[in-house]
């Protein structure tokens, strides 16, 4: 399937999934080694990154209700049945 952003990870179950925690572990360790060592580089800035969580409804979700008249808006995590996870860069 094709996205039209890049900055798409993949795609949860469960905010506690193993592979949210591995890779906000590894972003945290990316941006320590940049902030470390491109620091000393006055002519070049760090890539620092970020982990964003956007919820999905899904059909059957019970929650659907809420968002029925609200097609605008970001779906709050605690009533999402899905997760994407993002890695963005920071400005």
């Amino acid at each position: 399937m094709k996205h039209k952003t890049n900055a798409y990870a993949f795609t949860i179950t469960s905010l506690e999934d193993s592979k949210l925690s591995k890779l906000r572990e590894d972003i945290k360790l990316h941006n320590k080694i940049e902030k470390k060592f491109v620091s000393d580089d006055k002519y070049s800035k760090p890539s620092i990154l970020r982990v964003c969580v956007k919820a999905r409804l899904g059909k059957n979700n019970p929650n659907r209700a809420l968002y029925k008249f609200d097609w605008g808006n970001s779906v709050k995590l605690e009533h999402g049945s899905r997760f994407d996870v993002y890695v963005q860069n920071r400005r």
